[in-house]
């Protein structure tokens, strides 16, 4: 038996560097969800399954192939998207509250997406896709990936693979995980998606724990916030993305910040060092940009790990565990100040702020694959940028001035914020 798990895995990592390498055609300029990113999950992955009790061949198996695959949502060409038949009952069934959400910003258009009742893209369009349609595949990813894992990985792997293995029973335990991946957990630390999966199942003869399962998988994708996830294609892309995708640039500026992420297994905490170089404005940039940003909103929601996390910044050291209240009303706080709000600030900020604006509402524009839909959408996307785009735009840019004026204004605004720099002597 112990074979057929490891004919498993091996069948799920060709699979990832085959399929996931169309990601990057379909969202160029998005921080990596490819065959990179896959590896690097599976990685952490084996690194915590122990934390969270994934002992036995099939757990870890399971675990393993999940996460080679767990991002191929994002990576499936738009006609294929559409064969996959995804239901609007479906959408709300495992991901409550997206299809208001995606109605919020879509408006009129949203009805194009599910004239029948499923998910359609525009069969025509090619890659990249649109800035609109890479929006909604982006939302709806963990929903199409575990789509097409029922429906295609039967056929592709081959009941003769896996034997004695059921396929059914292993295909339907990767879509659960796959499903439940991009989950936020809320404050009792509870998911909607998670609690249909919260029975234990069985494949193989071993029993399954789900949730045990699903809370690594979400871990370890959190995990994949350094600079070992983007550094190689930042250094070919990043003029790129500032000047064609500059609503990206934040994702990638701040995990370029991030130095390392690794298990301490003595300390029993994950180390997330941060770089330390440069002048004062970059480094408290750099630093409040993973703090608040790339911890409090992609780590901590997903982190169901009996591992402690821990910020290094040059020598000195902060448990995040106790400081987490502070992080997530930081976060909170600063996503709450948007780039009109900057606009009215005294000082450099205000006209690099509106500068900004006019760059990502063009991106948007220009984005778009029907010129018909370029009003009320553009407005409400354009409401989601913040003040890390500003931050990430002016640090990349090595605007000083602006970096000086945008902090002070977060130090008013958010005095948790200037809380964490002040954790850590900045």
């Amino acid at each position: 038996m112990g074979d057929v798990w490891s004919r498993l895995i091996e069948f799920c990592e060709e699979l990832s560097f085959y399929a996931l390498s169309y990601q990057r055609a379909l969202f160029p300029y998005f921080a990596l969800h490819d065959h990179v990113h896959a590896r690097n999950v599976v990685q952490y992955a084996r690194e915590i399954s122990e934390y969270v009790g994934a002992a036995n061949p099939a757990q870890i198996a399971l675990l393993e192939s999940t996460a080679y695959l767990h991002d191929c949502g994002m990576a499936l060409p738009p006609k294929l998207i559409n064969k996959l038949e995804l239901t609007e009952g479906e959408v709300e069934k495992y991901s409550p509250g997206t299809l208001g959400e995606l109605k919020g910003v879509l408006g009129d258009a949203y009805r194009s997406y599910f004239r029948n009742g499923a998910l359609e893209l525009n069969a025509g369009s090619g890659a990249p896709l649109s800035a609109l349609d890479a929006y909604v595949v982006r939302k709806l990813h963990p929903l199409i990936g575990a789509r097409y894992v029922e429906r295609y990985l039967k056929n592709l792997i081959g009941e003769a693979e896996l034997h004695p293995l059921k396929l059914e029973e292993v295909l339907e335990a990767m879509a659960a995980l796959i499903r439940c991946h991009d989950q936020r957990v809320e404050a009792g630390g509870s998911s909607k998606c998670f609690e249909q999966y919260a029975k234990p199942c069985r494949a193989g003869g071993y029993v399954l724990d789900l949730g045990r399962l699903a809370r690594a998988l979400r871990a370890a994708d959190a995990m994949d916030l350094s600079r070992g996830r983007a550094e190689f294609a930042y250094e070919h892309l990043v003029e790129d993305i500032k000047e064609k995708a500059p609503s990206q640039l934040k994702h990638w500026i701040f995990k370029m910040a991030v130095r390392s992420v690794r298990v301490d297994h003595w300390r029993r905490t994950l180390l997330i060092e941060v770089e330390a170089g440069g002048g004062e404005e970059e480094r408290r940039t750099r630093l409040l940009g993973v703090l608040a940003f790339e911890i409090a909103e992609h780590l901590i929601p997903k982190w169901e790990v009996n591992l402690g996390v821990t910020t290094v910044l040059g020598e000195t050291e902060k448990d995040l565990q106790r400081m987490r209240g502070d992080l997530e009303k930081a976060n909170e706080c600063l996503k709450g100040v948007k780039l009109k709000d900057l606009e009215a600030v005294s000082g450099p900020a205000s006209s690099y702020a509106s500068q900004l604006s006019d760059r990502l509402r063009l991106e948007m524009v220009n984005a778009s694959s029907d010129p018909g839909s370029k009003g009320p959408w553009v407005d409400k996307l354009m409401k989601k940028f913040d003040l890390f785009d500003a931050l990430a735009h002016a640090l990349y840019e090595e605007e000083s001035a602006v970096l000086r004026n945008l902090l002070e204004y977060a130090a008013k605004k958010c005095p948790r914020a200037k809380l964490l720099l002040k954790e850590f002597q900045l």
